[in-house]
């Protein structure tokens, strides 16, 4: 029998939700997000995110068919302080949207705003060790303004800031080996046809080998997509974290019936 023990914490009202740009004004606004990430307390969480959105009815106005440059977040500090330490951001380059508010936590998704039906979609991932000037470059060079006008194959290319509570050491054994990333990069493609599918796997794997140069050379299990071979589901852990994980397999589940999906190989 498996048991699982989680623990609540209280809280009842954050302030949460987006700072919308034209995608032109991409550069200003991840410049001034980077620079911020590296002073703000630890209750704040946020992400960039360029997003080049389809013209799906799912997605409501006046978000649909947009190209943006966006930060979310979520603040559970007290809201006033919260608002305040937004200013940069909304200084950096004009606003066009700006969805920031005290919500309940139960009203959580109103912060990314996600379609509630499913898509067919590519994921990928790849942990950064920090976000440097050229890094930002890169980035920017891959997936901003000029990369593929029109035509860029990506729905959204984000950044997300990590650290604080996700870089502290776990009180037990665990098999989390993010804890050095700074930053986590995350590609999302929509796979409606074949000649769309080979257009994602190509900008997917051109943005990933461009920004490898900043990265741990490992990816978040959560957000890696697809699994491929077994080296490919490797990089979410270190060889040691690994080898253990295998030889917990070959102990509880020595037929690899859980083999589904991003699973660990029994060790030989």
């Amino acid at each position: 029998m498996t048991s699982l023990v989680t623990e609540l914490l209280p809280l009842p009202r954050i302030l949460g939700g987006g700072i919308y740009c034209a995608g032109e004004d991409a550069e200003p606004l991840l410049t001034a997000w980077a620079t911020w990430t590296q002073s703000i307390p630890p209750e704040m969480n946020s992400t960039f995110s360029i997003l080049r959105l389809p013209p799906f009815p799912e997605i409501p106005e006046p978000f649909r068919g947009g190209f943006w440059a966006r930060v979310c977040l979520a603040w559970t500090g007290e809201t006033a302080a919260g608002q305040d330490l937004l200013t940069p951001l909304r200084e950096a380059a004009p606003v066009v949207i700006d969805t920031v508010e005290e919500m309940d936590y139960a009203a959580v998704d109103r912060i990314y705003l996600d379609p509630q039906d499913p898509l067919p979609a590519r994921e990928s991932c790849v942990l950064l060790r920090e976000l440097t000037p050229q890094a930002i470059d890169t980035f920017l060079d891959q997936a901003g303004p000029a990369a593929g006008a029109g035509d860029f194959p990506l729905l959204m290319v984000e950044i997300r800031h990590m650290g604080a509570a996700l870089s502290r050491p776990a009180a037990v054994a665990d098999a989390v080996c993010a804890r050095d990333a700074e930053y986590l990069l995350e590609a999302v493609g929509v796979l409606a046809a074949p000649p769309m599918a080979e257009a994602v796997e190509r900008a997917t794997t051109a943005l990933n080998s461009a920004m490898a140069a900043y990265g741990t050379g490992r990816t978040l299990v959560n957000l890696h997509g697809t699994p491929g071979d077994e080296k490919d589901r490797a990089r979410a852990w270190t060889p040691e974290v690994y080898d253990r994980l295998r030889r917990a397999k070959s102990t509880y589940d020595p037929e690899n019936l859980l083999r589904y999906g991003h699973t660990v190989a029994p060790s030989a």
